[in-house]
């Protein structure tokens, strides 16, 4: 065979080649497509449009040979060669190509599990924060209502309970800015009353204002239409947030808020809010920025930045329902924030005139006939509840499982269930199953609201989804627990009171003998720290410690065997439980071993609970000697007197 013969064959082998190289690199593409698609960038380009040349270099090698071979026609051995390398380098592409598209699906899985780490995270970070402060809120709210507390107190508890509320606002605001970095701060459309959403955000403005200086009034068009579609959790959420801002930088004067809609098409109008305050108003070197987090230029203050943080994040929050929002700020005169979102309307008939319905509120009743009853793993939490609660004169019962909580519902009549979600061995929604699964109307029927530390971005109707009535977050707001009681409670049991003035003594903590009798005794404890949970209060401490002591006694067996049988879930939920005791007690220690035990559980590290759960649980022996010692011997001190 001649050389113009061995080249017209090596040119039909590149060509068939370049087709095939063509082909596989087209259906790649074609396989990957949604893994490139909207991430095109210049060399992805060239590497998609390479198959395109070689299967115009297939026609032309094609043609080449048809004439070398009918036509006699020559072609240099060195054309060949190029069009060998040519070939080549199109293999080469091709295994770039798939190469490059196994390095982004490893580098996606590995976000993905990151990100799905990081919002487990954030829901342990949220939980975390979230049950010391239900304590911390609870203590103080029923510190407010002492009749043993002296005005003097009183207005140091009122001054504990606005930086309480203030920090509990920090914290939502740094759960949301978490969320918004990693794109997780969900939107979740759904039908709503629109008169239920005016209702809820009226009523929390007007609790806000109740001892301020400042004047909250509010006009709604009767043209917007009776229910709509869209995400009513976030609308309140930023609405109420612009809301407490301006009753924030107002001291004397009015806030208003004018509720309007605007009709788009007939599926969907816009919903608009105008916010205007007679405030401070928003200086004029910082109107640009105002939205912005971090600017060296912003100087003003503590308040100041975290107002920013909030106009952050209560625009993110617009702009992911496709919204807008606007402001016009005069310094030292006022501010007023447009807000418009667009909504798919459900209902067009329209709302017609509107006037806010009016609730009890502020601890003006009691319900001494109501039988309640509250379900939770943690003792400290129960105690909280059940103060709260007897404020109103109701009788409370209280169950540490979810099994329990099933017996108790079964052997009692209670008129509300308020229960923990997140619970060992049987959770939340497991014992609701189970209670509407009892059979009678009455338990079909029976109110249980949900109490969770987690901050569920589909707020309430996430809880009644899945069969509960309502749902309240830890720490727990007084002035959500009233609404919940006011809604479920039969309404023959609410009797309307007056609130009584309130009066107490207090001293030097730590010149007091029963303070110097409590750390006599609970050596290595941290007694101020465990004291803070009940704002120094030496009969709720003593209280809390008797609480711990009944119902702790099978604890650290449930621990043994939930680290023996390497049930990890249950572990780590009853090691968290252990650990708000210890803090809230004072035992520091304790604390910061079951925190080691958490994050071991956390961490699915077997090893580590296996080979120290026995330390664990020594720890917590001597912590309950010494609460029984306390106990033991302030009952002897009382039985003297």
């Amino acid at each position: 065979m001649d050389i113009k013969n061995i080249t017209a064959v090596l040119i039909l082998i590149i060509s068939v080649s370049f087709l095939v190289v063509a082909l596989l690199t087209t259906l790649l593409v074609l396989k990957k497509w949604k893994l490139i698609k909207g991430h095109v960038n210049l060399a992805m380009v060239a590497a998609i449009v390479m198959p395109l040349f070689n299967v115009l270099l297939f026609g032309l090698g094609i043609y080449t040979f048809k004439q070398m071979i009918t036509e006699k026609r020559n072609l240099p051995l060195i054309a060949a060669i190029f069009m060998l390398f040519y070939c080549i380098i199109s293999v080469v592409n091709y295994l770039f190509l798939r190469n490059l598209f196994r390095n982004v699906e490893g580098l996606l899985a590995k976000n993905k599990k990151e990100s799905a780490k990081h919002n487990i995270l954030i829901d342990n970070i949220s939980h975390e924060i979230r049950n010391p402060m239900n304590t911390i809120v609870g203590m103080t709210e029923i510190l407010k209502k002492d009749q043993n507390v002296l005005k003097s107190q009183s207005e140091n508890i009122e001054a504990l309970s606005q930086a309480t509320a203030s920090l509990l606002g920090v914290v939502n605001n740094i759960i949301d800015y978490t969320k918004i970095q990693c794109d997780k701060l969900d939107i979740i459309p759904t039908e709503y009353a629109v008169e239920d959403l005016l209702n809820i955000i009226i009523e929390k403005a007007e609790y806000s204002t109740k001892d301020a200086n400042v004047d909250f009034v509010y006009e709604v068009s009767p043209d917007i239409p009776r229910r709509l579609k869209g995400d009513d959790v976030r609308i309140i959420q930023a609405i109420y947030s612009l809301l407490l801002n301006s009753f924030r930088f107002t001291h004397i004067g009015v806030v208003a808020m004018k509720v309007s809609s605007q009709k788009i098409n007939t599926d969907t109008t816009l919903l608009k809010i105008d916010i205007e305050d007679s405030g401070e108003g928003i200086p004029p070197e910082d109107v640009k920025s105002a939205y912005e987090l971090f600017d060296e230029s912003f100087q003003r203050g503590d308040s100041e930045k975290s107002t920013r943080l909030s106009l952050y994040i209560i625009k993110t929050i617009i702009e992911k329902m496709n919204g807008t929002i606007s402001f016009n700020s005069v310094y030292n005169t006022g501010t007023v924030f447009t807000i418009a979102i667009p909504q798919h309307v459900e209902d067009t008939a329209p709302l017609g005139p509107f006037t806010a319905a009016k609730e009890n509120s502020s601890y003006k009743f009691i319900a001494p006939m109501a039988k309640v009853l509250v379900v939770d793993d943690s003792m400290v939490n129960l105690f909280v509840a059940k103060e709260l609660l007897s404020n109103y004169g109701i009788e409370v019962t209280t169950a540490a499982s979810g099994a329990e909580s099933i017996r108790l519902v079964r052997e009692n009549s209670f008129d509300m269930v308020f229960m923990d979600y997140l619970m060992p061995q049987m959770d939340g929604r497991e014992a609701l199953v189970q209670i509407r699964d009892l059979g009678d109307e009455y338990f079909k029927q029976l109110p249980v609201i949900a109490l969770t530390a987690k901050n569920s971005p589909g707020g309430e109707r996430v809880y009644i989804d899945e069969g509960f009535n309502g749902y309240l977050a830890k720490p727990l707001d007084v002035h959500e627990l009233e609404r919940a009681l006011l809604k479920f409670l039969p309404s023959e049991y609410i009797n309307k009171i007056e609130e009584e003035s309130e009066a107490g003594d207090e001293s030097n903590i730590e010149e007091k003998a029963w303070y110097k009798r409590l750390c006599s005794v609970l050596t290595e404890f941290d007694v101020k720290k465990g004291l803070e949970y009940c704002e120094y209060d030496y009969s709720a401490y003593i209280n809390l410690l008797r609480v711990i002591s009944t119902e702790s006694s099978n604890q650290g067996a449930r621990i043994k065997g939930f680290a023996e049988n390497e049930d990890i879930e249950n572990y780590r939920v009853a090691v968290h439980s252990m650990r708000n005791v210890a803090a809230s007690a004072g035992d520091m220690k304790l604390n910061f071993i079951c925190s080691e035990h958490e994050s071991a559980a956390k961490n699915y590290d077997i090893s580590y609970i296996k080979n120290h759960v026995n330390t664990l649980l020594s720890e917590y022996e001597v912590f309950l000697f010494k609460i029984d010692t306390v106990l033991q011997r302030e009952n002897e001190i009382l039985n003297k007197k």
